[in-house]
């Protein structure tokens, strides 16, 4: 049976957290939320931070570009910004939309930064020239998550569709009804197999990307909203977070539920969970959500 235990803590924040990325060497961890604060955490230190960029607005979304030391934040006001981490240099800035900016994605092949907006545009931002290069309107509403497969892009909707792009051309490819309202999170398992997106509606739908997108499980997983969904360094296993205050981890072949962290039994988090990380080296799973708090997690079998 797998084991887990809280092994120590990060605070400071002054507002709840919706973004967060480690780069990876798994040196740093950068931060952000409410408090319009982007916080770059040294890992192998306890509670030691600088801060690496203040905004007007509450940030949502954040990319990491490690190979050009740069990390893009989106903000609540629309506003989107591409920041050296060494230097704390603003490299560029653009607001072509006032709705919010609900995540970004780096498409490191391209040299592309997908930036998903509130009003349902998407934005395409070449990063040698930090220029936008495309405006697409994908959906009537919010973007609200996104992953890449290969030379697929995958975008979740308020709607409740996934749209299917072509990760080079942008080419709509295909809309898919997933959730009976916004699909919050969007992973790909390890062995391109199965797509998993989790929704406002609290369900976990498993899709066989290999068989046309067939359904092959919607799971009811939490009792609210399903915020991310992450993959353990070995493969075996994935957690989910969620509005419910829970942390869950699952097998990841047959779907299987084997642990619940909430206050009660853990200490977990007193307010909705809305980011994970797993890190790949250390195994340490990080969790961060509207209680301000970043807990590190060690698990065992």
């Amino acid at each position: 049976m797998i084991q887990l235990a809280i092994q120590r803590e990060f605070s400071g924040h002054k507002g709840s957290l919706f973004a967060m990325k480690a780069d990876d060497t798994e040196d740093f961890l950068y931060t952000a939320g409410d408090d319009k604060v982007v916080a770059k955490w040294h890992l192998d230190k306890d509670n030691h931070a600088e801060a690496l960029l203040q905004t007007p607005s509450a940030i949502y979304a954040m990319a990491l570009l490690e190979s050009e030391n740069c990390l893009a934040v989106g903000t609540r006001d629309g506003t989107f910004y591409l920041v050296d981490t060494l230097s704390k240099e603003v490299k560029a800035t653009h607001r072509p939309f006032s709705d919010s900016v609900y995540e970004i994605g780096y498409d490191a092949e391209n040299g592309r930064l997908w930036v998903l907006y509130a009003g349902g545009n998407l934005c395409i931002l070449a990063v040698k020239t930090g220029e936008i290069s495309h405006i697409l309107p994908i959906a009537k509403e919010n973007l609200r998550s996104l992953v890449f497969e290969k030379e697929k892009a995958f975008v979740g909707a308020s709607d409740g569709n996934i749209y299917i792009l072509d990760k080079n051309t942008l080419s709509p490819l295909r809309k898919m009804a997933a959730h009976d309202n916004s699909v919050f999170c969007l992973a790909v398992s390890p062995t391109n197999k199965w797509l998993f997106s989790g929704g406002r509606d609290a369900y976990m739908n498993v899709w066989d990307m290999k068989n046309d997108f067939l359904s092959v499980e919607k799971i009811p997983a939490h009792n609210f909203t399903l915020n991310h969904l992450v993959f353990s360094p070995d493969k075996q296993y994935f957690a989910t977070a969620s509005r419910d205050k829970t942390l869950k981890i699952w097998d990841a072949d047959s779907l299987a539920l084997l642990k619940v962290a909430d206050y009660a039994r853990f200490k977990s988090h007193t307010h909705s969970i809305n980011r994970l990380i797993w890190l790949q080296k250390t195994n340490i799973l990080i969790s961060c959500g509207d209680d301000r708090r970043i807990i590190h997690w060690k698990i065992e079998k």
